[in-house]
């Protein structure tokens, strides 16, 4: 069984009967309120928490993590009911899982600067590796994507422009060598 990402649901996926059950508390007690049908026979259910967001005209991104290797398919229900559907083999990575720390705990920038920003990275070198700065706010959601490239030995480097002020909180990412955002700076950004 797998809570939804709201903690509000859960499926239940039934290979056998080709089924996933998507499960809610009506009074008290759990209740199947949705019956999907589920041809792949899967047996681990996957649901994002956000929505899909416009990167160019025509173009739409949405990032999950899947931590687990296996073959996944992802159906998309558009607009118009058109369903697509997208095969997701994903293989376990051969090497140990990469490590990033900030070089510095809190960077100073003012809005409408760029900070040049730097981690070390232990483990695996990645080839893919971006800074992400993201605002933990709830009332106003911002995130910033910058790539990153290595400078020498184990530290990366990368440009970010910080147009908006708040507190961010930044790491660096790499799909690749499986870094997470385990370790965080600050950014302080003012007017």
């Amino acid at each position: 069984m797998f809570t939804s990402a709201d903690g509000r649901s859960a499926f239940a996926p039934s290979p056998d009967d080709q089924r996933i059950y998507k499960l809610h508390t009506m009074m008290g007690r759990p209740m199947v309120m949705e019956d999907i049908p589920h041809s792949f026979r899967g047996d681990t259910v996957v649901q994002t928490a956000g929505t899909l967001k416009p990167a160019s005209p025509g173009v739409f991104v949405q990032r999950t993590l899947l931590e687990q290797p296996g073959q996944y398919r992802l159906r998309l229900k558009l607009g118009n009911g058109r369903r697509v559907t997208f095969e997701l083999p994903l293989t376990r990575a051969d090497h140990d899982r990469a490590e990033a720390a900030p070089v510095r705990k809190l960077w100073n920038v003012r809005s409408g600067q760029t900070a040049t920003v730097r981690f070390r990275v232990r483990g695996a070198a990645p080839t893919d590796a971006h800074a992400l700065a993201y605002l933990p706010s709830r009332t106003v959601a911002a995130q910033l994507r910058a790539p990153a490239r290595r400078v020498s030995g184990d530290i990366y480097e990368a440009a970010v422009r910080f147009r908006q002020p708040g507190r961010y909180q930044l790491v660096l990412l790499s799909e690749q060598a499986g870094l997470r955002p385990d370790r965080a700076a600050t950014v302080a950004v003012r007017r």
